[in-house]
């Protein structure tokens, strides 16, 4: 889940008069609903007598629920990604939700490898530009995202990026492949995630500006040929 300020929790729907978390002898106030996210809807796989947590399936369908469309996508593709669920789990995932929920089946891509590249890929999609998911790269390694064949993007998290070693080698790594043409674009994670709109306009000025470049026209010209 994106937004962890409340711990979402799913209760017996007969569960009527639940206990605060301080004093089993006080009914749940209102000051404490705000800590939880209370979830009453049937389970597709109903919990044992002693079980705490709830399976793969209903978690995801809940999660469905609770999250914008942008994120609920994220979580998705991070569940196929790790292995947690396949195509048979994810139609089971999406007969539990209402209707409108199930489009986003069809834009789960497991490639992604984190929560903001699946962000980055609907930023990249609602553009109408061409994209490639984890491209191979000739300087080693993949990339997260190569949009119309000329702009390499990579999403920065200082939690896998800190260090100056990994700096030198992401700025090697960007002088290689403008060698060959290629432009690279670091957002960073908080770009991506709250300023979608910034990174959006940052793209489309970078594929503007490649597309009117003399040797891009040029080479434009000779293939047309």
């Amino acid at each position: 889940m994106f937004d962890a300020t409340r711990v979402h929790v799913h209760v017996d729907r007969s569960a009527s008069r639940l206990r605060g978390p301080r004093a089993e002898d006080r009914r749940l106030a209102t000051s404490d609903r705000r800590e939880f996210s209370l979830h009453w809807r049937p389970l597709d796989q109903p919990c044992g007598t002693f079980d705490c947590d709830v399976s793969i399936i209903d978690a995801l369908a809940q999660s469905i629920r609770c999250q914008a469309p942008r994120m609920a996508l994220a979580t998705l593709d991070s569940a196929v990604h790790l292995g947690l669920v396949d195509e048979p789990d994810l139609r089971r995932v999406f007969a539990l939700v209402p209707e409108r929920f199930r489009a986003l089946m069809a834009l789960i891509d497991g490639r992604a490898e984190s929560g903001p590249e699946t962000l980055l890929r609907l930023i990249v999609r609602s553009l109408g530009l061409s994209y490639e998911v984890q491209p191979r790269l000739a300087e080693g390694g993949r990339g997260d995202l190569l949009v119309a064949e000329s702009l390499l993007i990579e999403v920065d998290s200082r939690a896998h990026h800190e260090g100056w070693s990994h700096a030198v080698s992401d700025r090697t790594r960007d002088l290689r492949a403008a060698s060959r043409g290629l432009t690279t674009l670091r957002p960073l994670y908080q770009h991506v995630v709250y300023e979608p709109g910034l990174v959006a306009a940052a793209i489309n000025g970078l594929i503007g500006e490649v597309r009117t470049t003399p040797a891009h026209r040029a080479g434009t010209s000779r293939a047309a040929r």
